[in-house]
């Protein structure tokens, strides 16, 4: 995906929202929150570079003309067919087949300033950003249903565009917008060759929302065969067998988190099921996840998620399974302790008021601090 203008542009989804799957999601904007955030998108054709000859203007300064051919976002100002001087000095090679660019802008006054551009690598783009601002305005499930259905798209950036838009979605919405999928549709994914593990989790996942008892032995059959870099796709894999076997899904992901010869990554990605179940599920889900991470919290390599996460969602069932943990050898690391503290300072139990003050006379300086981090989050 060959980007015009290496410029900032604001994103709309924080990490914070962001797919709990998805543990590469990358910061760069989509095409639908470059659209969201410019005044004007049009498709067209740049002539004529030229650099300013004023001084004064700095280096790399100057214009650019482009000529508009469509616009998929109006304001009123312009119109198919009408040219436009750009400024900003943009490169054109010399003699080269005009190229057709997508560019965002940004209104200013009583001129147009350029907030990105991106080449149009097929045909297929044009119909997809057309689809894509239209699917927008439903709402954020609708949006996500259209997405998925370009995920395998043959223009790569449409499909890597696709793929971060859930990305960068909440898990409740991707799991809502993958029960409306196609199975046919989600098994296709799956078969490609190649998937990098963000895709496979991802996929996986929506069979597991969308697919048949049956998809079920498919799942497993793929948790057991990951290896390598692909076994931190377990996440998806197991969010969804959970999905369609929940007993057994649950009892294996407890058997996972609490085997310490069991590898830290597949462990980890363990934790990132519970997380993705959790986002999606909620209260259905409390029972079988408390059972599972009363045995991670008990765990020095991994007691800070668990006690993290259940300090996030206020599920204090466990605290004085937690509080038993300070003071532990196994749980001297610093970001365990301060994990630890930071859960006691934001528990209203008893148990926790207790061991706010055993914390107190350890680590004065730290109780302090996490004590103002949570009356700023208050």
């Amino acid at each position: 995906m060959r980007m015009l203008i290496g410029l900032s542009v604001w994103s709309s989804a924080s990490l914070a929202m962001a797919c709990s799957l998805c543990t590469s999601a990358t910061n760069q904007a989509t095409l639908g929150e470059e659209m969201d955030n410019a005044s004007v998108v049009v498709i067209g054709k740049l002539s004529n570079p030229r650099f300013a000859t004023n001084p004064v203007a700095g280096a790399g300064a100057g214009t650019t003309d482009l000529a508009i051919e469509k616009i998929l976002k109006a304001d009123g100002s312009l119109q198919p067919g009408q040219s436009l001087t750009l400024p900003r000095y943009l490169p054109v090679p010399p003699n080269a087949k005009p190229t057709q660019y997508v560019i965002f802008l940004e209104r200013f006054r009583d001129r147009f300033d350029v907030l990105q551009g991106r080449a149009v690598q097929s045909s297929g783009l044009l119909s997809y950003l057309d689809g894509t601002r239209a699917e927008r305005a439903k709402g954020r499930v609708p949006a996500l249903v259209y997405y998925a259905k370009h995920l395998d798209h043959a223009d790569e950036s449409i499909a890597f565009d696709a793929f971060i838009e859930f990305a960068k979605s909440k898990d409740a919405d991707v799991a809502k917008a993958a029960t409306l999928l196609d199975p046919a549709l989600v098994r296709r994914l799956l078969a490609k060759k190649d998937l990098d593990r963000d895709r496979l989790s991802l996929f996986a996942f929506f069979l597991g929302c969308c697919g048949q008892e049956r998809d079920a032995d498919e799942l497993l059959r793929l948790a057991k065969s990951l290896a390598g870099e692909r076994k931190n796709a377990l996440d998806g894999v197991m969010a969804g067998y959970v999905s369609l076997r929940p007993q057994d899904g649950w009892k294996r992901l407890a058997a996972v988190l609490s085997d310490p010869k069991e590898h830290f990554d597949t462990r980890l990605a363990a934790i990132r099921t519970v997380r993705m179940l959790q986002g999606v599920k909620g209260l259905e889900v409390k029972a079988a996840a408390l059972a599972v991470y009363k045995h991670v919290i008990r765990d020095g390599q991994l007691a800070d998620l668990a006690v993290e996460d259940l300090r996030r969602w206020r599920w204090w069932e466990l605290t004085a399974d937690i509080a038993a943990q300070f003071g532990q050898p196994t749980h001297q690391a610093p970001i365990v302790q301060n994990c630890l503290i930071r859960y006691a300072v934001t528990c209203p139990l008893p148990e926790a008021k207790a061991l706010v003050v055993r914390a107190r006379q350890v680590d004065p300086e730290q109780v302090q601090y996490q004590e103002k981090v949570n009356s700023q989050e208050q």
